[in-house]
């Protein structure tokens, strides 16, 4: 039977790289057609790719492990606070933003919005250091997958990932990674879906199950972190949808504003579908059926020998595309970053648009092997360092954003600050640990957003007195 699981790994593998070669054309030249599809992603393809851009290996292994360690109540607030994050970017962010249609990255708004040079060198450094190493557990939960069902070690398991994604991102551009997240979504929640249910409702008796699953692990009901990490769950996760730089390039490939807003609102029944029926009854019944895991991140795939080991290569295909469908839009990114942001707009602003293209490109094999590299080394659970990267792009950019949308008195320096206070202060806490964990978004949104407003207040009080 693993001979099957095999094939159906490396058959999803090569249906990636023949949509990638099939798309290679579209975004071949242009910059337009390689960093953002043209701007012509549609509400179904850019909601599910947006919806499962964000999920990624966290979504699929570690939310999954942290309710098993930390509790139901985790999951629920991750999900909750995710899906209001997403009705609030719909109802407030959609339209600013799709009606701009010279911007490609997060850097090109904050940089003519608040006029600074500052930010043009500043922003697109801060997006490769946190979109690269967001990309690091990704390519971890491949390689563990892959090792898994394959029976190769893992280093060669994350090589052949990083490989397989680098090529189909780096012939097809943003129109290959969206229609390959589009229907990695698919695959994604069909796959959780069924083994959340089917393990749960089909396998054990759903009594039974609740029954052993709260007696083996006595956390499973309760709060296994301080309630200010719950708070800082919430938080990084709802203003994650505003300052995640590859959600933000997600809404330049719609085709208008309208389209925009419904790519989000398909983007919330797409990820609560996959979250309710899929991800917390597999956390259920990991806790009933495998108790005492010391590596949480675990829990999916132990639930997942279950089942038929057919059904196995293909949940292992949806593992793999939680993984694929967040990697790419990671890799696009910081090639958009690299060769639009740093290379076009401040060393070489003659390029031909074909010469920024390939810099893109070269850009995406070059942070691939970095990551892959990285990859390889031991790392802290999953959804630690994926919520540390979240938290610290969110205090670094939700805010300027939202200011420099709907607060027209916000000036410079005041973006400038709020940019580098909320990177600093939630990055600094990460590493010195004086916070509970996963709180430290609370406090890098918190002293970005204040210093904006004292900022902008000085300021103007100064202006004033001036004249």
């Amino acid at each position: 039977m693993q001979a099957v699981q095999i094939v159906t790994i490396f058959g999803y593998f090569f249906m990636c790289l023949a949509i990638g070669y099939a798309l290679r054309k579209r975004g071949a030249d242009t910059e337009t057609g390689y960093l953002v599809a043209g701007r012509m992603i549609g509400p179904i393809v850019g909601g599910l790719s947006m919806a499962a851009s964000y999920m990624s290996a966290a979504a699929f292994m570690g939310v999954a492990g942290m309710g098993y360690k930390f509790g139901l109540p985790f999951i629920f607030t991750v999900v909750a606070m995710c899906g209001m994050g997403f009705i609030v970017a719909q109802i407030l962010i959609a339209t600013p933003l799709a009606r701009r249609a010279k911007d490609f990255t997060v850097t090109d708004y904050l940089t003519e919005r608040y006029g600074s040079q500052f930010i043009r060198v500043v922003t697109p450094i801060i997006v490769v250091i946190l979109l690269a190493t967001y990309g690091i557990p990704q390519l971890k939960a491949s390689g563990m997958a892959v090792s898994k069902i394959v029976g190769i070690s893992l280093p060669w398991a994350v090589i052949i990932s990083a490989l397989i994604f680098v090529v189909y991102v780096s012939i097809g551009g943003m129109w290959a990674v969206s229609i390959t997240d589009a229907v990695q979504a698919a695959i994604m929640v069909v796959a959780m879906v069924f083994l959340g249910c089917w393990t749960f409702f089909v396998i054990g008796q759903p009594g039974e199950l609740l029954t052993a699953a709260f007696a083996n692990n006595k956390i499973l009901g309760g709060f296994g972190l301080p309630k200010i990490s719950f708070i800082g769950a919430g938080i990084l996760w709802f203003f994650g949808v505003v300052g995640l730089p590859h959600l933000v390039m997600r809404v330049f490939t719609a085709r208008g504003e309208i389209v925009a807003r419904k790519t989000l609102l398909n983007s919330v029944i797409y990820f609560n579908i996959f979250y309710f029926f899929g991800v917390y009854l597999v956390a259920i019944v990991g806790s009933a059926k495998f108790p005492g895991l010391t590596r949480p991140d675990q829990c999916v795939l132990r639930v997942m020998e279950l089942v038929h080991p057919v059904m196995q290569g293909i949940l292992t295909a949806g593992l793999i595309a939680a993984v694929m469908s967040t990697t790419d839009t990671l890799l696009i990114t910081i090639s958009a970053a690299i060769s639009n942001d740093l290379y076009y707009r401040l060393i070489n602003p003659q390029a031909s648009q074909r010469k920024v293209v390939m810099v893109g490109k070269i850009s995406v094999w070059v942070v691939g092997a970095v990551v892959a590299y990285l990859a390889i080394q031991e790392i802290r659970m999953i959804l630690i360092l994926v919520g540390a990267v979240i938290a610290t792009a969110s205090s670094t950019f939700a805010i300027p954003l939202i200011f420099g949308i709907y607060w027209k008195d916000a000036t410079k320096l005041a973006g400038e600050l709020g940019v580098v206070f909320g990177f600093v202060v939630c990055f600094g806490l990460f590493l010195l640990k004086w916070v509970p964990p996963m709180s430290e978004g609370v406090f890098g949104v918190a002293a970005s957003a204040l210093v904006m407003i004292v900022v902008t207040y000085l300021t103007r009080q100064k202006l004033a007195a001036a004249r």
